[in-house]
């Protein structure tokens, strides 16, 4: 029983071991045996150009290396009836192209290596049938990219050695199964934030000889490589001031961007007396330190700037920059230089800004109101004044071609008081109050002092008609003067006009409400001043001033009746 046990034995061994090399049902150049529990056909270094034939339909591992295909058509194992492939090596075979249907019904591919060939792209959708691949070797390839649409149950991706220069954000974010990653020597410098974030789940990365720009944007790769293993710490290229070091031997505020002041305006503005302030705000990564400087010397929160105390207060949460008060500043204080230093161990940044201090009056916003209020008063006050002047104003006396009328109702009549040449620039200016003031005065005073009143508001010009207006005071002016008045008045007319005895017309320059006192005299004298007529035939003659002789005695050629009626008197408010 035992020895028919040992034959059996061995007969299973033998079999397991069997090489049917020159068969139809196993290529010439390849050796087809069981290996680690797969049926496994192993063809490397057998310069063949295609794929072999007679590969039986079960055969699980399929090993193609080092051979000379170049090109891996579409349907290229379907049509060779090799569907149930789990591992296929072709490494070194000088692929230049993979049909996107190269890897068709390859369902049950777990193991797939394109390793050490010529392949610069891997079409996106050569893989999308291999939904159990686990295993993907593309490295020494001259791809430039990591292929997109990669399937999601992917543990282990190599990628070195190749030509990879970036790397889309994308890249890795459906293989969440991904445990080891290579990207080794391959031309990357950058490693975006969000592209760490997808690889959490790595259990192991090499990325180490790329040319690595050590700067703020490497800080989240800085922190992962502390968590996830590498065999190998990468080594910075730039800046200079990292070169050759490794990862490992850096800091993570090294790992930093330059800072920037991003300062709008560039003037601290404000009122004397009041606070004046200066926002500097900043960026970079790591946060910039922020100092003050007056000139060149080092401004201390609490020191003094002229004659202000300085309140330095740094933002570093929300908008980052740092605030600069100055309070108490004075006149003086004007044109002093403020800059703003931000620092990191990137480098520093500056911006300058001028101190400006304007006078203030010191005024509350109450007072400041109450002024207001009272210049807006006072402006309405002074146009409803003007508005009132006007309106005075137009309510002008009554003015005859230059003379101002005024009547007398106790001495009769109207009295016209003449300008002399002398005068004629000059206004007499006259309202209702002041006339009805001169008429009341002249009601209470003596007839024997009107002609002394009326002496001040008739200019005769120093001529002889002052005689009539300087008569005794015996005499009495109450029926005299008007008619005098009126022959003054002629005296005073610019026509050169006589008139006959008879019936002299009406002054043309008496107004219509004037009395008419021409008709009770029988002479009326009506020549220009001091020229009087002794003959009155010669009254209807015109004559020149020059021409008319002088009057010689102006009160002798006056006859005046007695009495004379008292003429009606006029209304203040015709006057």
């Amino acid at each position: 029983m035992e020895n028919k046990r040992f034959l059996v034995l061995v007969s299973m061994a033998l079999l397991s071991q069997v090489t049917v090399r020159g068969s139809s049902m196993c290529p010439q150049q390849c050796k087809c045996r069981w290996k680690d529990g797969k049926k496994t056909v192993e063809c490397q270094r057998g310069a063949l150009g295609a794929l072999p034939d007679s590969i039986e339909a079960d055969t699980q591992v399929l090993d193609l290396s080092y051979n000379i295909l170049q090109r891996l058509p579409a349907r290229a194992f379907v049509d060779a009836g090799l569907v149930h492939l789990q591992k296929l090596l072709m490494r070194g075979c000088g692929l230049l192209q993979v049909d996107a249907e190269a890897f068709v019904q390859l369902t049950n591919l777990v193991t797939l290596d394109l390793s050490e060939n010529k392949l610069r792209v891997l079409p996106d959708a050569a893989l999308r049938h291999t939904v159990a691949l686990r295993e993907l070797d593309l490295h020494e390839n001259l791809i430039s990219h990591v292929p997109a649409k990669l399937p999601a149950e992917l543990t282990r991706l190599d990628l070195s050695y190749c030509r990879i220069d970036s790397i889309n954000i994308g890249a890795f974010k459906d293989l969440k199964q991904l445990q080891h990653l290579r990207l080794d020597h391959n031309r990357i410098a950058m490693f975006p934030t969000n592209l760490v974030l997808s690889l959490r789940s790595l259990q192991g990365v090499e990325l180490h000889g790329n040319p690595w720009i050590c700067d703020c944007r490497l800080r989240a790769l800085h922190r992962w490589l502390r968590e996830v293993a590498h065999p190998t710490s990468p080594l910075c290229k730039f800046p200079s001031r990292l070169e050759g070091k490794k990862f490992s031997d850096i800091d993570l505020d090294s790992f930093a961007c330059p800072p920037q002041v991003l300062v709008t305006g560039k003037k601290a503005q404000g009122k004397a007396g009041s606070n004046i302030t200066a926002w500097c705000p900043v960026a970079g990564l790591p946060t910039p330190a922020v100092s003050w400087f007056l000139g060149d010397v080092l401004i201390h929160n609490g020191s003094k700037v002229g004659s202000a105390t300085v309140y330095i207060i740094n933002e570093i949460y929300e908008e980052k920059g740092s605030l600069l008060l100055l309070a108490g500043p004075v006149m003086k204080d004007s044109g002093s230089t403020l800059r703003c230093v931000a620092t990191n161990a990137a480098g520093a940044a500056t911006a300058s800004f001028t101190l400006t201090v304007d006078f203030s009056p010191n005024l509350s916003k109450e007072q400041i109101l109450g002024l207001t209020v009272s210049l807006i008063l006072g402006i309405i006050i002074s146009l409803c004044v003007c508005i009132f002047l006007v309106k005075r104003r137009n309510k002008q006396q009554e003015k005859i071609n230059g003379t101002l009328q005024l009547s007398f109702p106790n001495g009769g009549g109207s009295v016209v008081a003449a300008r002399t040449p002398d005068e004629q620039n000059d206004e007499y200016e006259s309202d209702e109050a002041d006339e009805q003031e001169l008429e009341y005065t002249m009601t209470r005073l003596p007839p024997s002092r009107t002609g002394s009143l009326v002496t001040t508001l008739i200019d005769t010009g120093g001529d002889e008609n002052e005689e009539l207006l300087h008569r005794q005071p015996q005499r009495p002016l109450t029926g005299v003067w008007p008619a005098q008045a009126l022959a003054l008045l002629d005296s005073a007319a610019p026509e050169h006009v006589m008139y006959p005895t008879t019936r002299a017309p009406r002054h043309s320059l008496l107004p219509d409400f004037a009395p008419d006192y021409t008709n009770s005299w029988s002479c009326h004298f009506s020549t220009l001043p001091r020229t009087q007529r002794q003959d009155p035939s010669l009254y209807g003659r015109s004559y020149t001033p020059e021409e008319a002789p002088l009057c010689p005695s102006f009160m002798n050629s006056i006859t005046i009746p007695e009495p004379c009626p008292p003429p009606p008197p006029l209304s203040p408010s015709i006057c």
